[in-house]
C-alpha cells in the first residue's frame, strides 16, 4: 500500500513486432541477437539497470513493470488493451519509461490518446519507430501537450534499433532532450544507468 504523495513509475519493456505476413519461425531462427543459451548451466545472475530502479530511487517511489502480451510477436491493439488496464491507477505526475518496442508503444499511445492525468516525465530508451504494426502517427503534438518533460536516450552503436529511430522522435518532439551515447548498444548489458537516474531525481 502506498500513500498519495509517492511518485509513480511505470516501465514498458521491449519486444518484437513482426511485419504483416512475416514468418515467425524464419524471423527468430535468423536473429542471432536472441539465440537461446543453455538454461541448465548456472552462472552469476547480474542485475540490469531496470531491475532495481525503485530501490535506487528510494522509499518515496512506487514502481510497476508488468509483462505485456506476446512480446516475441507483439501487436499494438493487444498492448493498448493491456496498458489501459493500468491507467485507472495512474496519478498526476507519473513517470513513464519505455525501452525499445516499449518506447515505440508509449510514443504511439500518447500521440493518439489523451490520458486523464498529466505525465510528469516520459523516458524513451532506444525507442523503435514504427516496428511491425506499432505504426507511428503523422504528428506527436499530443505528447508535447500532455507530458511535462521528455527524454530520449540512444547509442550510435545500437545493433538492434538504429539511432535514426530516436532522431525521428527528437525531430517530432522539439522540446525533448536527446541524450546520445557511443558505446551502450541497446542498453541490454549495462548494470547502471546513472544518466537516467539523475533525470528521474530532478
Amino acid at each position: 500500500m502506498y500513500t498519495e504523495p509517492m511518485k509513480q513509475l511505470f516501465f514498458v519493456h521491449g519486444g518484437d513486432s513482426l511485419k504483416p505476413g512475416e514468418d515467425f519461425f524464419a524471423h527468430w531462427e535468423s536473429d542471432t541477437a536472441w539465440k537461446v543459451t543453455d538454461p541448465f548451466v548456472s552462472g552469476p545472475v547480474r542485475k540490469k539497470w531496470k531491475d532495481d530502479l525503485c530501490e535506487k530511487l528510494g522509499t518515496d517511489w512506487v514502481c510497476a513493470a508488468p509483462r505485456f502480451p506476446n512480446d516475441m510477436d507483439a501487436h499494438y491493439a493487444q498492448w493498448k488493451w493491456w496498458f489501459e488496464k493500468y491507467t485507472p491507477f495512474m496519478k498526476d505526475g507519473i513517470v513513464l519509461i519505455g525501452h525499445s518496442l516499449g518506447g515505440n508503444f508509449l510514443g504511439k499511445y500518447l500521440a493518439e490518446n489523451e490520458l486523464p492525468i498529466r505525465v510528469g516525465q516520459l523516458h524513451l530508451v532506444a525507442p523503435a519507430w514504427g516496428e511491425g504494426d506499432f505504426i507511428m502517427p503523422a504528428s506527436l503534438a499530443l505528447i508535447e501537450r500532455q507530458v511535462s518533460r521528455t527524454h530520449i536516450y540512444h547509442s550510435s552503436d545500437d545493433v538492434v534499433v538504429p539511432i535514426a529511430h530516436s532522431e525521428r522522435f527528437a525531430a517530432a518532439l522539439p522540446s525533448a532532450e536527446f541524450v546520445r551515447f557511443l558505446d551502450r548498444n541497446h542498453f541490454f548489458a549495462q548494470v547502471e544507468f546513472p544518466e537516467l537516474l539523475e533525470r528521474l531525481r530532478r
